[in-house]
């Protein structure tokens, strides 16, 4: 499931490194994907209060290859955005309340989130993704998504394997579903 920054990403102007990044993670899980009504609307709001026609263009296109996600009835989201919400505010660590409600969509699928928002990383139950800045692998990491993305990272000369991130960004140590894995029950 796509945050909304990843979107933001995704319909920047063709060519930019951080659309790039995200186009390659997104060519290779096409169709396996989507994106949380919540971010559908978040995302409609930014075009109301500034539009532009081309990136208005490219977010439609980009909902071509990927589904938007509804909160259904049957979903339990009420008692984990209850929980999640509860438990950081007990920590004095909140989220906004979009963010936090993105995370429990995402957590109530049983989806990873793409997410290039640090703070995602306090929801303690969120499998989470980052397409744009990747960690290289540390003994004892699980393989995955940071091993490919390195990888590509390291090809386009934006960033080097010497180069590190604080520890407090790394996702979460859950293995990430994609999306079908996590629907396939």
């Amino acid at each position: 499931m796509l945050d909304s920054n990843i979107v933001s990403a995704l319909i920047d102007r063709p060519g930019t490194a951080r659309r790039d990044l995200c186009e390659q993670r997104l060519r290779e899980l096409d169709g396996h994907l989507a994106i949380s009504v919540i971010v559908d609307a978040e995302t409609r709001a930014g075009f109301a209060k500034s539009p532009s026609i081309h990136k208005e263009a490219r977010f439609l296109e980009l909902k071509r290859r990927v589904r938007v996600e509804y909160i259904d009835k049957e979903l339990c989201f009420a008692e984990v955005y209850a929980l999640e919400r509860a438990a950081l505010l007990r920590c004095g660590a909140p989220l906004s309340r979009l963010d936090t409600l993105i995370a429990c969509h995402a957590i109530a699928l049983g989806a990873t989130l793409v997410s290039n928002d640090r703070a995602l990383a306090r929801v303690e139950r969120l499998k989470l993704e980052n397409w744009l800045w990747p960690e290289p692998m540390v003994d004892g990491d699980l393989p995955g998504v940071a091993e490919r993305a390195t990888a590509y990272a390291t090809q386009r000369g934006g960033w080097q394997r010497s180069d590190r991130l604080p520890t407090s960004f790394r996702a979460t140590a859950a293995r990430a579903a994609s999306y079908a894995t996590a629907h396939a029950h």
